[in-house]
């Protein structure tokens, strides 16, 4: 194969490649050397020019700006950076972030009207404002000059904004869609200071802040493919190197050591824990936590933090065995396409993390929400094959507020309209969505056989880390293995433990949260299997 013999790769991770629909040594090279030389200038954003030039104009006369940010990791990250950097480049800045039990997503008139009496000349949105367009009305009747930067889908209205920032938005000009809310904050005060600097800046811009936005890039799950591969690729080595007290604490919390940080350590392990501000208490906290130089206030914080993690952790347990238990009690519900399911018990911050859950467990769409009063807010999520926010934006006479992107999003109704709104949602799922959409696809990159180069082949496809949404593991395919040993493993048995034998050699694996496929199994079966290749560095 000419790519492989070209970049002395293996044919093995020359089809890796491929299948992930790099075809050219012009594209493969750029994918494996991840380099600073191709991230976008800032400035191609259309109304980039305009937004730095309010911000400057601000901090010269030393008017009060306000960052106003969300509460998830995204936001907290977002809010941070921008806020931090602003304050290095002397502006008279705060920041918000509203309650999500009290205010909900987004920007909302009670803060904006609190920011005019508050004397803000401009607010600054980070990961929201693209929907808010009373909002951004208001604020101008107040006097307060608005830029939007976001990364959500824009509706067909776009708020009438001094600037808006948003790659989403197609009169943009940017070239990469796919950036988080933290990746968009970071281009803004990018431009910000290379207006501000006369010389010539070589290698990455604002290199300091790229530990907060591979966190949140992680956390936000968007693609890890172009833009966001780089930031994340550089970003994931500043957090293993971090000098910020916060970011200490809570790898510390999380029990990460060591030199090396990969993007599920970030996923599972520290994106819950600053998470579970916003979830369960107030995400400001998150903000206070990576903005602090005072390393004894972070530790406090972060273990504050990680109690409040595992409270979460109960409470999502409890709605999501009620949940499966309104499922399996509802003949009706299980011939849904789509399942919407609600409850005046469930926490609005974590309902989430549990319809994630049973999309992994049913491999439908899923929307759950908390009812309060005659209000029902919810948070849906979805499978590749059905775009949720298309699908809500077919509901939207049905509901008082959405947004959000293909795979995830959130909405808000009346408790009179859900019935309603469960039956035009599941009638558009009926046209769109075919018998085989529903049925989890497993991508084979590579059939192989036991061969003894799998310790070899693991080091070498490492190259396509870090992986995620848009970048997987590379999965292989075994056929007619010998299970030779399997037993449980793990808190709670939970895991699958086996060793596989094929014409004399070995391989071992293990299956997370597998534990239920020893019921059938039994030493001597043979068995087709699917997995990804990894080096074992446990004990």
């Amino acid at each position: 194969m000419e790519i492989s013999k070209e970049l002395n790769i293996s044919p093995i991770l020359a089809k890796v490649l491929m299948n992930r629909g790099l075809t050219s040594v012009s594209e493969i090279k750029p994918f494996l050397t991840c380099t600073a030389d191709d991230l976008h200038s800032p400035f191609i954003f259309y109304e980039m020019t305009k937004a730095v030039k309010l911000v400057e104009k601000n901090i010269e006369s030393q008017k009060k700006i306000l960052v106003y940010g969300d509460y998830d990791v995204d936001g907290i990250t977002a809010t941070t950076l921008l806020y931090q950097f602003l304050k290095s480049q002397k502006a008279d800045v705060q920041y918000y972030i509203p309650d999500r039990m009290k205010e909900g997503y987004g920007l909302n008139k009670e803060a904006i009207e609190w920011a005019g009496r508050e004397g803000f000349s401009l607010i600054i949105t980070v990961d929201c404002g693209i929907s808010s367009l009373e909002e951004t009305e208001l604020a101008k009747s107040l006097g307060i000059n608005m830029i939007i930067t976001d990364h959500h889908q824009p509706p067909v209205h776009l708020p009438e904004a001094d600037a808006i920032i948003n790659p989403t938005v197609l009169e943009s000009g940017y070239p990469f869609p796919d950036l988080a809310g933290v990746g968009v904050a970071w281009k803004f005060a990018q431009a910000i200071y290379l207006n501000s600097v006369d010389q010539q800046i070589e290698g990455v811009i604002l290199p300091e802040y790229l530990d907060l936005v591979s966190l949140g890039t992680i956390a936000d799950v968007v693609d890890l493919t172009g833009e966001n591969r780089i930031i994340v690729k550089m970003g994931l080595e500043a957090i293993a190197s971090t000098t910020r007290p916060g970011l200490q604490a809570l790898l510390d919390v999380a029990g990460i050591k060591g030199e090396k940080v990969d993007a599920t350590q970030v996923s599972f392990l520290l994106a819950p824990r600053l998470n579970a501000a916003g979830r369960l208490s107030n995400a400001r906290i998150g903000v206070r936590l990576l903005s602090s130089s005072d390393r004894d206030y972070c530790r406090d914080q972060a273990k504050i933090l990680n109690m409040e993690n595992c409270r979460r952790q109960t409470i999502e347990k409890a709605i999501f065995d009620e949940a499966m238990e309104m499922i399996e009690n509802n003949h009706e519900l299980q011939e849904n396409l789509v399942l919407v399911l609600a409850s005046e018990r469930w926490h609005p911050g974590v309902i989430g993390i549990v319809a994630s859950r049973l999309v992994e467990r049913f491999y439908r769409p899923v929307i759950l929400m908390t009812l309060e009063g005659e209000v029902a807010k919810g948070s849906a999520r979805s499978i590749d094959n059905f775009h949720m926010y298309q699908a809500l934006e077919h509901c939207k006479d049905l509901l008082i507020q959405f947004g959000g992107h293909k795979q995830a999003a959130g909405l808000k109704l009346t408790v009179h309209n859900i019935e309603a709104f469960r039956l035009k949602i599941n009638e558009w799922a009926q046209a769109v969505l075919r018998k085989e959409d529903l049925i989890p696809i497993i991508q084979i990159d590579v059939d192989k056989e036991i061969d003894g180069s799998e310790e070899r082949l693991a080091r070498e496809i490492s190259r396509l880390a870090p992986y995620g949404q848009g970048n997987p593991y590379p999965v292989f395919s075994f056929h007619d293995l010998r299970v030779k040993e399997s037993r449980v493993v793990g808190a709670n048995s939970a895991h699958l433990k086996i060793k596989f034998e094929s014409e004399g050699k070995t391989l071992e694996g293990i299956g997370f949260n597998m534990s239920g496929h020893l019921a059938w199994l039994n030493d001597r079966d043979r068995v087709d299997v699917a997995g990804t290749l990894e080096i074992n560095n446990w004990n």
